[in-house]
C-alpha cells in the first residue's frame, strides 16, 4: 500500500457538540499518514467548539473563518493541505478506524487499474 498523505478536512458550523467524536475518529485510524485540518466556519459556538478539540487543538491546524458555508470552509482547508489525497468528514460525522486504510487501498488499487489506459498515474 501506498504511503501518500492524506489531508483530512473537517469543516465545523455549530458543531461543538459533535467534534470531538469526530476528531477521536481521524485519530484512531488504522492509517496514520494523515493530517488533521479544522475549519471554524464562523460557528458562533466558537467557545464550546475549542473546548470540544480539548488537547487535540495545539497539535492540528485550526482555522477560523467568517461563515461562507462547508464547501468553502473545505476549500479554506484544501489551501494548508500538504496531502496527496484529501478526504472531508463532517463536524458531526464520524469513521470507523478502517476507514482510510481500505480508501487508500482503493485508490492504489484504481490508480493501477487506470495506469494502464494512460489516463492516470
Amino acid at each position: 500500500m501506498r504511503e501518500s498523505l492524506v489531508s483530512v478536512v473537517v469543516p465545523a458550523y455549530r458543531g461543538a457538540r459533535y467534534i470531538g467524536a469526530a476528531v477521536k475518529s481521524v485519530l484512531a485510524q488504522t492509517f496514520q499518514n494523515h493530517e488533521l485540518i479544522v475549519v471554524n466556519d464562523g460557528s458562533p459556538d466558537v467557545e464550546e467548539l475549542e473546548a470540544a478539540l480539548g488537547p487535540n487543538r495545539p497539535s492540528l491546524p485550526y482555522l477560523v473563518r467568517e461563515s461562507h458555508g462547508a464547501a468553502a470552509a473545505r476549500n479554506t482547508g484544501l489551501g494548508i493541505a500538504r496531502g496527496t489525497d484529501v478526504a472531508s468528514l463532517d463536524a458531526d460525522g464520524a469513521w470507523f478506524p478502517n476507514f482510510l486504510k481500505e480508501q487508500v487501498a482503493f485508490l492504489e488499487a484504481a490508480s493501477r487499474r487506470t495506469a494502464g489506459l494512460g489516463a492516470l498515474n
